[in-house]
């Protein structure tokens, strides 16, 4: 069978034009000056003047940055330079734009609807495209984006890929040649994440994902009177195959495998992972630069990198925790 996670979603965290304040979903307009906050009413925009007008600031503020660091690129190509011989790293007003840029797209994050997170999810695609060579780390930004826009097909599609090209990952080739990758089976195999060494961030992000499905599912199985095929064929993509309970069943006892090999995967290369995921008070503020693969620090790396996912998800880090408890081998 089959199986492809639907970016519709009924669970998402957040829908595109809906009001702020009442979640309404007709007659929206957006903030005039960021652009990224909509409300139904002029009154339900001065309700949330108080609270939104300092996020907006910011965000004006970014952009007015944003565009005086791109006039001092000078007229450089942005576009255009010879990628064996050059680097536009090597221009100091072309880091300091990026920055700038990066800059834009956190502040973007706080306004917290989706058209901001689209916002910031378009500026990131442009800047991995612009510069190719990621040296700001804009990638771990596109798993959060993509899953508060409730996008978990994309976000797996770009985790398959971004896993299959380690260590030589380059955006301009997922964008342009991604047809192997994209609508990935979502219930396909996992032994790509699970080869000694693979990235950590990329398969702790695919086992949230699959632990997030396998609580959905559980959910709609335990619902009354619900027609379980007609649920899960709107809530996964080509999913009209599963007629019956048994095969709602069998999905997830096959999704909770792959998550337990997962967890077995990851703790063979990194036996420190979840003994620091009980306690991440203790790591999240751990300095990482200089971390070796396989060691400790690439495991606060990795906590500090998902972390933002984790608060997403409450309930599925509650299942890893029992997990962890459950493991005899790991140190409490």
């Amino acid at each position: 069978m089959s199986f492809r996670v639907s970016a519709d979603t009924p669970q998402s965290l957040l829908q595109k034009a809906h009001c702020r304040i009442c979640d309404r979903g007709e007659s929206v307009f957006l903030c005039n000056h960021c652009d990224v906050v909509p409300y139904c009413s002029r009154e339900h925009m001065m309700t949330d003047k108080a609270a939104h007008r300092r996020v907006c600031r910011k965000i004006n503020q970014a952009r007015v940055f944003v565009n005086d660091c791109d006039a001092g690129l000078q007229g450089r190509a942005r576009y255009d330079w010879n990628e064996d011989t050059d680097s536009p790293w090597q221009w100091p007003s072309f880091n300091r734009y990026m920055k700038a840029r990066r800059l834009e797209l956190e502040t973007l994050m706080t306004a917290e609807s989706y058209e901001a997170y689209e916002k910031a999810w378009l500026q990131a695609r442009e800047m991995l495209l612009l510069a190719n060579i990621d040296q700001l780390e804009i990638d771990f930004y596109l798993p959060y984006l993509l899953l508060r826009m409730g996008k978990e097909q994309e976000l797996y599609d770009f985790l398959k890929w971004y896993e299959s090209h380690v260590p030589d990952q380059h955006f301009r080739d997922f964008e342009n040649n991604n047809a192997e990758y994209k609508n990935a089976d979502f219930f396909g195999p996992v032994d790509i994440f699970c080869r000694p060494y693979s990235d950590l961030n990329t398969a702790f992000t695919v086992m949230l994902l699959k632990g997030k499905i396998l609580l959905d599912l559980q959910k709609l199985l335990d619902e009354p009177g619900r027609d379980v095929s007609q649920v899960i064929t709107n809530r996964l993509n080509d999913a009209s195959v599963v007629h019956h309970d048994s095969q709602h069943r069998w999905l997830i006892y096959h999704t909770d495998a792959q998550i337990r090999q997962l967890f077995r995967a990851i703790k063979q290369t990194w036996p420190w992972i979840w003994s620091a995921f009980l306690r991440p008070h203790r790591h999240l503020k751990t300095d990482y630069y200089g971390w070796i693969e396989g060691t400790e620090m690439e495991v606060c790396f990795a906590l500090q990198r998902t972390h933002k996912l984790w608060k997403l998800m409450p309930e599925v880090i509650e299942m890893f925790r029992g997990l962890a408890l459950h493991d005899r081998q790991t140190p409490i």
